[in-house]
């Protein structure tokens, strides 16, 4: 799989959220963001 960059802005009250759900589960911040949205892309296409 080849990786590109891409700077996203988020508000910081979700990145926040996002950094605490990753840390819990053990995961970096950009993992964690990987992984939503592959799995929101995932689900629209089962639509």
């Amino acid at each position: 799989m080849e990786i590109e960059q891409a700077t996203i802005r988020l508000p910081r009250e979700l990145k926040d959220k996002l950094l605490k759900q990753a840390k819990v589960k053990g995961y970096t911040l950009k993992d964690m963001i990987v992984f939503i949205l592959k799995d929101y892309l995932q689900n629209i296409s089962q639509e």
